[in-house]
């Protein structure tokens, strides 16, 4: 598998010396998470190995250079302190905590405002891109988090422009959500960066995943519809996903969830507002000037009537496009502004 031939395309993710490695830094936060710092340095290891040469140079930092415990409870002992570390790097990455930190981050973020004044790349790996937008180097760049922590991101940065996707690159700053996000991301970086696609590919084979690419969207929670969402409601919904293609009547519903039909009508009319006010911005995000056909289709199924999604909004909820309404998403993305109240 050596003939790959390692190339520098220029970019802020293949460094800045084309004659020496990438030196990608992780500055790892107490409690961060272990399983999002595995997922981003594997694939540089793999890729090294892939092209017979060392490509990616991975280091392990803290703030003090002192070892640091992970959320999962295992002490990781770093390189060292990243202040030793700043002119030696060409990228930074902040492995986010779980949950998201609230005191003693001004060092961080004093810390990467000189690192991208100096030029470095930066990147945020689950609620890393948190510290990246506190330290304001989100501004003007598209970004991501893990679902979970969308909406705390947003009340506090309304500014930004951040969508449900996996992972973001956008110029020289990325992100991802979490677990095994980081492979999506990183694999990505390697081919754009020296690594190219055909090693970018090789190395999925070995960690045996599917690049998915850009688009792919994060699964959430069916628990985001509402915070006080009833449980039959939930569990409607799930059936009916699972039937897409073939739409249960209300009555089959019901039957399923041994629950009376008017209950369970009652419960969907309490989010139909909700429902109908995101069907433009669903139409939007499946590509297609669907929105009228879309409201049609509603009101039919409101009835309890069969009928067909179109194609086009099909493919979106296969992409993982349809975002429930309490959630904000970028406005690029689907249209709205991602600042505003959805739900």
């Amino acid at each position: 598998m050596k003939n790959f031939i390692p190339r520098a395309t220029g970019g802020p993710w293949s460094g800045r010396d084309a004659d020496a490695p990438v030196r990608f830094g992780f500055l790892l936060v107490p409690d961060f998470t272990l399983i999002g710092l595995g997922a981003a340095v594997d694939p540089l290891r793999l890729v090294n190995q892939v092209v017979g040469c060392t490509l990616y140079e991975c280091i392990t930092l803290t703030m003090d250079g002192e070892p640091v415990r992970s959320s999962a409870g295992v002490s990781v002992q770093p390189d060292g302190a990243v202040s030793n570390w700043m002119k030696a790097l060409d990228a930074l990455f902040v492995v986010g905590p779980n949950p998201l930190p609230t005191t003693d981050i001004q060092p961080v973020l004093k810390c990467l405002r000189t690192l991208a004044a100096a030029g470095v790349a930066l990147g945020g790996i689950d609620t890393g891109s948190y510290y990246l937008a506190w330290a304001g180097l989100l501004n003007g760049y598209r970004s991501t988090i893990h679902w979970e922590d969308m909406d705390a991101l947003l009340e506090r940065f309304p500014q930004l422009v951040v969508s449900n996707k996996i992972y973001e690159v956008d110029r020289d700053r990325c992100s991802c959500s979490g677990g095994a996000a980081p492979l999506q991301m990183m694999s990505e970086l390697i081919g754009r960066g020296r690594g190219g696609r055909k090693a970018m590919h090789a190395v999925a084979e070995l960690l045996q995943f599917e690049c998915y690419g850009e688009e792919e969207r994060q699964k959430t929670s069916l628990q985001g519809i509402s915070s006080a969402a009833h449980p039959k409601l939930i569990e409607a919904i799930k059936l009916m996903e699972c039937n897409i293609e073939e739409p249960l009547r209300m009555e089959e519903l019901a039957a399923h969830l041994a629950f009376s039909g008017r209950q369970l009508e009652r419960l969907f009319k309490e989010r139909r507002l909700h429902a109908v006010s995101v069907l433009p911005a669903i139409a939007a995000g499946a590509g297609a000037s669907v929105a009228g056909a879309l409201q049609s289709f509603y009101i039919r199924h409101r009835h309890g009537m069969r009928f067909r999604l179109p194609g086009a909004f099909l493919a979106s909820l296969q992409r993982g496009l349809w975002h429930f309404p309490q959630r904000r998403t970028a406005a690029r993305d689907v249209g709205w502004r991602s600042s505003g109240k959805t739900g």
